[in-house]
């Protein structure tokens, strides 16, 4: 079993567990990190003398990087003291998805938000939130499809996800 972070909150890391299967007692897999921030933030400041590729646009910055990377360390540290958007992920080499029991997909990106979105709206409009705890998120029922304010412009992504 994999104590792994999916990502902080301020100071506050959320935590959640992985089992891990080993194939003949070995993988080759990966554990990785993604930061994002603001492109201008002390974060990627800090970061700049480490001379990591760096993706950004529209002036945010994402970094990803596996625990086994030299400066990962590093870049550990300056996660800590700068805390910016911190998510983890696993990374399996082919031979490993193609052996595994079970997969699990999921989205590479973001697009939009669920309409409407002023006040979280689309909560009231594609929920019965009856039984839902507004401290905690669960009880919710969906009702209805997600609306989105205009088509998706993710023509290559056979999965998406709203933020």
């Amino acid at each position: 079993m994999h104590t792994n972070t999916i990502g902080r909150i301020g100071k506050r890391t959320v935590y959640f567990l992985a089992l891990i299967v080993l194939f003949n007692g070995v993988t080759q897999m990966k554990i990785g990190h993604r930061y994002a921030n603001r492109s201008d933030s002390d974060f990627f400041k800090a970061l700049a003398s480490l001379q990591l590729e760096i993706e950004g646009s529209d002036g945010m910055s994402i970094l990803r990087i596996t625990e086994d990377h030299e400066l990962w360390p590093a870049v550990r540290e300056l996660g800590e003291r700068y805390c910016p958007i911190h998510q983890t992920f696993n990374e399996f080499t082919k031979a490993e998805i193609r052996r595994a029991e079970w997969l699990m997909l999921g989205s590479t990106g973001h697009f939009g938000y669920p309409q409407p979105e002023d006040g979280f709206g689309y909560l009231e409009a594609t929920y019965d939130t009856t039984h839902y705890c507004r401290r905690c998120g669960i009880g919710a029922v969906q009702k209805a499809p997600f609306r989105f304010r205009a088509e998706p412009k993710a023509a290559h992504s056979q999965f998406m996800q709203l933020n």
